[in-house]
């Protein structure tokens, strides 16, 4: 990612632009098949809602790592909205709202 790429919010916080469209788009007939378990994608101030396109914020090394690998990969990811948004890290289910999407 060039130095271009990251922007620098208040307080000192980095936020990094990933472009994640691809233009492949599932048809509504396809039927998707998920995984026994997903990585969580914890998001602060952000609720996504299933069917939509919606750019995502990310300031976390650690989340920015996950939507890398998993655009890389082709991989689904859980994103769950953080109860505390300034809780640095969550680790628990108690952390996040009991509601998230499947994302891509």
């Amino acid at each position: 990612m060039k130095k271009d790429d990251t922007l620098f919010q208040p307080g000192g916080a980095e936020v990094n632009i990933i472009p994640i469209m691809s233009g492949e788009f599932p048809s509504k007939n396809e039927e998707l098949t998920f995984p026994g378990t997903l990585p969580i994608l914890a998001l602060r101030n952000t609720v996504l809602f299933p069917g939509t396109i919606y750019p995502v914020t990310i300031g976390r090394e650690k989340s920015l790592k996950l939507v890398e690998e998993s655009f890389h990969r082709g991989m689904l990811i859980g994103a769950f909205p953080q109860k505390d948004v300034t809780q640095e890290k969550p680790r628990s289910e108690k952390d996040f709202h009991p509601y998230g999407v499947v994302a891509k």
